[in-house]
Parts: C-alpha cells; structure tokens; sequence
C-alpha cells in the first residue's frame, strides 16, 4: 500500500560509459536494489543512500539504473541470489535478455534545470518525472497513461495563463493530436459540462476498451472533475498533482500488461535547499513537501519501486509538526550510508585505469585516503584524471608529484588545479564558466561559450566531459 493508505569526448575514468564499467565495489547496495526489484512481495519502503559528496551516490544510481534495473524469473533469481558477489553482479552486467524482464526506469536529478524547467520545481519537476517515465516505457513496449494527471496539469497551466500552444509543448507530441486539444479548447470555456465530456472523451481515445475498467479505479465522476477545477491554484491543486500521478500510476500498474515493477531514481535530494543551511522547520519542511506528498502516494503494492540519494538522511519523519500529513515515518524509509573505498578496492580500480606504476598508485591511494583503510572516491578519480591528462599532454607522473598532501577540505580544488594545468587557457575559461552546472551538454557549452568568448571546440568539449566534476548529459529531446 502507499504511504497514504496506511497512514491516512570519450567518457571519463569517473563519468558516463566508463565510468559504468570501472564501477567498483559497492555489492551490498547492489544486492539490496536487487532484492527491492526481484523479490517476490514488493517492499513498502523508500530505500535511500546517503553519505559525503563525491563518494559515488550519484555513480552508484546510475549504475543501478544502467545494468540492475532486471525483473528475473523466479527460477533465476533463486538460482542466483546466493551466488558470491562476483559472480552474482556478473549477472546483472550480463545481456542475456531470455533471463529477465528490462524494467522501466526513470532519473531525476533535483539539481537539473533544463530552461524553465526546474526538477525542485513543484509542478515542473513531476512533469519531467511523468514525460521520462512514458518515455523510457513506450520505448520497453509497455503503455504508462497518466490521463487524470494531464487533465489537472493543462487546467492548471491554463489558469496560469499559458496558451494552448504553450500547453502542447509541455507535452510529447504524441499526445499532443486530438484528445488533448480538445481539453485545451474545453477549460478554455470555463463550462464544466464541456470539460467533462472533453475527458472522457480523451479517456476513451487513450484507453480503449479499458476506460471503463480505469474510470471504476479511480472513481472519476463529473463531481471528481469539478473538484479538480475548483481547487486554488497554488495552495491546493499544486499539491494535489502528486496524488493524482500516483493514482494513474496505480491504475496502470493494476493491468495485467503492466510492467513487473517500475523504478524511480532521485538524486542530490540535498538540492532543494542549496546552500540555505539554517532555515526554520517551516521553510525547511516547505522546500520539498510535494516530493513528499509525492512518495506517500505512490503505490509501493502494486511494484513501485523508489531509490533515492543526497548527503544526509531524511528528516521526513519530523515534517509533520510543520505540515500535517506529510510526513513519512521511519518505518518507511530505509536508509543506507553510501562509504569511501577501501584501499583494495581503490588499487583495483587504478588498474582498471591502466594506471600500473606500483608507488604512483600508492601514492594516490594516499592522497585521496580519509581515514584508516577508508579511500575518497572523488579524490582517488581526480587524482587518476591528473595523471591521465599530463600523460596526454607527454608528460608522466610520479608517486613524488602527490607527495605534499594538503588539507582535507582542499584535496579536490588543488587536484583540479593541477588537472587545469594540462589543458588549454579556453578549456580553463570553460571549467570556470560551467562551475556552476552540475550537467550539461553541447548546446549549453556552446552557448555559455557565446555569452564569455570563448572558443567552444568539440575537442575542448570532449576533453572537458573527461573530467570528474563535470557531467555530460543526453542533448534534450525536442519532442518533450
């Protein structure tokens, strides 16, 4: 049951492709995604890994995301779910697709600003959840329809002002003919008669010969309509988008050609205070109560699936003495501290970047080491893109190059500094000039490079997407 219910250039060595594959460690969080997915009673809890930045969370959801996101038959995930760790990951980095069922997964990063689309955002940010969503699953074969949502979505843009042209665009284009266009024409009449026949009628057209079946799930009337239209704008229905997306989401979920589970990850949850660190509880709280109405919605019974990531644990379970009935226990959440490395794991992961020299690698596992036996990922992987990009520029590195280590706090701004030394004064105007964005791609470097006159080459650019604090995201997709 939901929350509700109960409670009323190439990739570099630290990002993208590579990135992936260099993946080290990290069993036990894989084991414990893999058991929320394959098991056979879906678990009614929100799992989420926390712990330092740079330690690899972000990493860590994509590659669960990229190679975990697998539903076995039961006969395999017997088989395989007591098998060591090596040879059990083996399984999920396999493509044997006669094994398993590929899920439809989505990720949201709450730092990511795509034009006027904020992820922090209340309406904005579900938005991009529903748009990815549908995305991800038409391309698996499988039919997410959010209709109730959309209707709640194009009154509220429409009461904001937007134009039906505007509207559409928010939408892919698929959906875009017909069905929706006659809602945009309909609550532009205002007239609830109109509006109703307009969404069932687009319920109809979307889903056929089930609209029936889905009408008596969600229990939608001309009332639950009016209801909807009535609500204020932005102290009632912007709240009530989450309730809604859930329940379509269950709806979907119910049918019998629905996927097995569906997965939805959220990352750096810490961005929806930025560097606001002493708030009230009320503004504190105010900052991502949609998220949480969001996941005390969602219907965990019928195979949703949360993961979510961000530098500290949750202080959910205290919301409730600043905004009643959204809170989310403890008993709902499971939370997991993301660590550093071992230094066994960081020499194996040197290697796997081909950096061999037995005293530089002891030299780095030094430089980014934090405690006893506890390795720094982000040090470690910047340490490696220092050493990779002198070796570009014919320059070989030594353990006595990492000699002097400084303070602990300013490890990552000397690495980088150093890291800018290799490469050419437009390729240091770029890092500086993207400081800022957490992802990016090549149309926004190239922009960025218009407005601060830089030249913005595409083998700067590959160059620059090498770099452990920078990522490099899918250029956006004009159809959404």
């Amino acid at each position: 049951m939901s929350i509700d219910d109960v409670m009323n250039i190439a990739p570099s060595v630290t990002e993208g492709e590579k990135a992936l594959k260099l993946f080290t460690d990290r069993h036990e969080f894989i084991r414990l995604f893999s058991q929320y997915l394959n098991d056979d009673i879906p678990k009614e809890k929100i799992l989420f890994f926390y712990g330092d930045g740079g330690n690899g969370k972000s990493l860590l959801l994509k590659f669960l995301r990229q190679n975990c996101c697998k539903y076995f038959s039961r006969e395999v995930w017997q088989q395989i779910k007591d098998e060591s760790d090596t040879e059990f990951v083996a399984h999920f980095k396999s493509n044997q697709v006669e094994s398993y069922i590929a899920i439809p997964s989505v990720l949201i990063d709450f730092s990511q600003n795509i034009g006027i689309e904020s992820a922090q955002d209340p309406f904005y940010g579900l938005l991009m959840l529903r748009r990815n969503l549908q995305k991800i699953s038409t391309e698996l074969n499988y039919r997410l329809r959010f209709p109730l949502y959309d209707f709640a979505c194009i009154w509220y843009l429409h009461k904001k002002g937007k134009s039906p042209e505007e509207i559409k665009s928010l939408f892919p284009l698929t959906e875009i003919a017909g069905s929706i266009t006659s809602i945009i024409d309909a609550v532009s009449q205002s007239a609830i008669g109109a509006i109703t026949k307009a969404v069932f009628d687009f319920f109809a057209k979307d889903l056929g010969e089930k609209f029936t079946i889905y009408l008596a799930k969600i229990g939608l009337s001309e009332d639950r309509i009016k209801s909807i239209c009535n609500k204020d704008l932005d102290t009632e229905l912007i709240y009530e988008l989450p309730k809604l997306f859930a329940e379509d989401l269950k709806a979907v979920m119910e049918d019998i050609a629905a996927p097995k589970r569906v997965v939805l990850f959220f990352d750096t949850h810490e961005s929806f205070w930025g560097e606001q660190k002493k708030l009230s509880d009320v503004l504190f709280f105010e900052k991502d109560e949609w998220f949480r109405r969001l996941l005390r919605a969602l219907p965990f019974e019928s195979g949703v699936i949360v993961v979510a990531a961000g530098r500290e644990s949750p202080r959910w379970a205290d919301a409730n003495n600043v905004s009643p009935n959204t809170e989310i226990p403890l008993s709902f959440l499971h939370a997991k501290e993301v660590g550093n490395l071992s230094e066994a794991d960081a020499k194996s992961y040197l290697e796997q970047v081909e950096i061999t020299d037995i005293d530089l690698c002891q030299s780095l596992i030094a430089y980014a080491n934090v405690d006893v036996n506890q390795v720094h990922p982000l040090y470690l992987g910047l340490g490696a893109d220092v050493v990779l990009q002198a070796k570009k520029q014919g320059k070989s590195l030594t353990a006595s190059d990492f000699k002097n280590i400084p303070d602990a706090e300013n490890k990552s701004n000397v690495l980088i500094n150093r890291l800018l030394k290799y490469v050419s004064r437009d390729m240091v105007y770029a890092v500086h000039a993207l400081s800022a964005c957490r992802m990016f791609d090549f149309e926004l470097y190239r922009k960025l490079a218009q407005e601060l006159d830089f030249q913005p080459t595409r083998s700067d650019f590959d160059t620059l997407v090498d770099f452990s604090f920078v990522w490099q995201i899918e250029q956006k997709d004009k159809d959404c």
